[in-house]
């Protein structure tokens, strides 16, 4: 999953070219962690959470009237770490 997330950064241009790879692990920590919460109560809010975080260690603004450049960054990384979340987490 780290490449992965090494991949999108790269790509988006998303935090210093130097610190990438370190946001990526940190990435895919959160993604790992948010894993056992996918289907559970607080999801969502969980996901919250952890988006902010990756976020802010990027440098990405995260307020209630982030403006749309900032909101858009904040979608890709929420759905970048659902999607991992959801890959990583327990099958039944």
């Amino acid at each position: 999953m780290e490449q992965e997330f090494l991949d999108i950064l790269n790509d988006l241009k998303i935090g210093a070219e130097e610190d990438r790879a370190e946001l990526a692990e940190y990435a895919s920590e959160r993604a790992l962690s948010l894993s056992v919460a996918v289907g559970q109560p607080g999801y969502d809010e969980a996901l919250t959470a952890a988006r902010d975080s990756v976020a802010l260690k990027a440098g990405v603004m995260v307020v209630e009237d982030a403006d749309s450049v900032d909101m858009h960054l904040l979608g890709l990384i929420a759905g970048a770490l659902a999607f991992a979340a959801r890959m990583l987490a327990p099958q039944d």
